[in-house]
């Protein structure tokens, strides 16, 4: 991140804190027709394209309707700012700390990510020295990286700065283990050339040495790799502030080939860049990517389906942005937030989510923040019945549900229809229930049971929303449906 200076914005900052689905609804976020957001490059609301990013309905593709980690600092708000310009005292003049990176070294450094060790934060330090005559402030600035520990991740002690500016200036230092090695790819600052370096802990977390340069004058800010089935990708903003993408098949010493799909967003000064760690799901089939965008800024979701070196399907999720400034005047983040790792609490299962925060005179401090259970829709569970009737081998019926089993608000939703069949021979009977625009299926043995499950969720469903549930079979005689329930959860 390379943060220019700029006057201050006449007026209040906006008064929005993106929770994410809190309180039992999709917050501040309406369900009305929403417009393109500037710089989309390849895609228009209405047909994305499979090379770029749009802004689909969630059921299009099921995993669309996974909702993403949700962030809450409501929880924390008596903690934060966690770590400031204050708590740096190895260098001098500090102006803030800023893109926070969290990983956890455990006694077993094989691994990745180890669970019985301390946490390791990695962040932006930007200072600006005096000039050594004059006393006066220079104007330029310095970056510097830092490294903070934590036994908790809530509480945390500065330990000192372990890439600095005299060895390179950089900044959002992205840290990761890769092949037994830790890594890590920063963003070039000050006065590092505009280009991709990777560096290999000799030490860690303390000395890092420079292991590989690539893709010289091609990489102004936030290079964010990440490794999918066999692929390496690389998401960055580039010196024309577009969004590029590229892939490789080895991260060090790789050749870097542009995406079809690149740029992901087109330019808008320092409007877009990436914005945190990628949460990869290689099981899904799913890369969640975290954009920042603005100034003010909010940090903005987007999910990538079954991505490759020819396809990239990237969609915004319902639920973006994750967060943004608090608006609360004289708060830590009353300006802007733009950056989020989340990345301990998608690998091991943590609560953990770190945060960048603006005040209102423009200065970065970091703060933590947890991941909630999602609690969208009605805390309650609708239960309604399944009217009887009889299903004709090769029929698809539709199975009436009686009562007033609707949506009460929107949100995330679980729907579970069993229904209850009987049959004079053994037969397999398909039960299908769509809701908003998901839909799953199963099959079971009526021989076995008589009784059959079907689960939607997460799904997005809309005030007055019904879900739907179809039966079919290919049996020699008729099935009767005797009952049996559907019920709606709030997820």
């Amino acid at each position: 991140m390379r943060i220019p200076f700029v006057p201050s914005l006449p007026g209040p900052a906006p008064a929005v804190v993106r929770r994410w689905l809190a309180d039992g609804a999709l917050a501040d976020r309406e369900r009305l027709p929403r417009p393109p957001a500037p710089g989309v490059a390849s895609a228009t609301a209405d047909s994305p394209g499979r090379h770029g990013p749009g802004r689909d309905s969630p059921g299009a593709d099921p995993r669309l309707a996974t909702p993403p980690l949700r962030v809450d600092r409501s929880s924390d708000a008596d903690r934060n700012p966690v770590l400031t310009a204050g708590d740096v005292d190895d260098v001098s003049h500090v102006s803030f700390v800023a893109d926070p990176f969290v990983v956890r070294a455990g006694s077993d450094e094989s691994d990745d990510i180890r669970d019985d060790g301390p946490y390791h934060c990695f962040f932006e330090v930007k200072r600006r020295d005096r000039h050594p005559l004059l006393g006066l402030r220079d104007t330029g600035a310095r970056f510097d990286i830092g490294h903070a520990t934590s036994p908790d991740g809530r509480d945390w002690s500065y330990e000192g700065v372990v890439l600095p500016a005299a060895q390179a200036e950089h900044t959002y230092p992205h840290v990761f283990r890769h092949d037994g090695d830790w890594l890590m790819v920063p963003s070039p600052a000050g006065s590092t050339p505009n280009e991709l370096r990777i560096y290999r802990a000799t030490d860690f977390p303390t000395d890092w040495e420079l292991v590989d340069t690539a893709l010289a004058g091609a990489v102004r800010i936030d290079p964010t790799p990440f490794e999918y089935d066999g692929t390496w990708f690389l998401v960055h903003q580039a010196p024309d502030y577009t969004v590029r993408l590229r892939w490789s098949e080895r991260l060090v010493g790789g050749d870097w080939e542009e995406h079809p799909a690149s740029p992901l967003f087109a330019p808008g000064g320092n409007d877009i860049a990436p914005g945190g760690r990628p949460l990869v799901d290689a099981t899904a089939g799913t890369v969640d990517l975290f954009f920042r965008r603005g100034d003010p800024g909010i940090v903005e979701a987007w999910r990538v389906v079954d991505p490759s070196r020819e396809d990239w399907p990237m969609h915004e999720l319902p639920t973006s942005p994750v967060v943004s400034g608090s608006g609360e005047p004289g708060a830590w983040d009353e300006r802007n937030v733009h950056h989020v790792d989340a990345g301990l609490a998608r690998a091991t299962g943590s609560d953990l989510v770190l945060v960048d925060g603006q005040d209102a005179a423009r200065d970065y401090r970091l703060g933590v923040a947890r991941t909630r259970e999602f609690g969208g829709g009605t805390e309650g569970v609708e239960r309604a019945a399944l009217a009887s009737r009889t299903v004709h081998p090769g029929e698809r019926a539709v199975l009436s549900v009686t009562g007033t089993l609707t949506v009460p608000e929107g949100g995330w939703y679980r729907v579970s229809v069993r229904p209850q069949v009987e049959s004079p021979d053994p037969v397999a009977v398909e039960t299908t229930c769509s809701a908003g625009a998901a839909s799953a299926s199963g099959t079971f043995d009526v021989a076995a049971d008589g009784r059959g499950h079907v689960a939607l969720g997460p799904v997005v469903l809309a005030p007055g929303d019904r879900p739907v549930v179809e039966l079919q079979h290919d049996g020699g005689r008729p099935v009767r449906v005797t009952g049996g329930a559907v019920r709606l959860r709030g997820w």
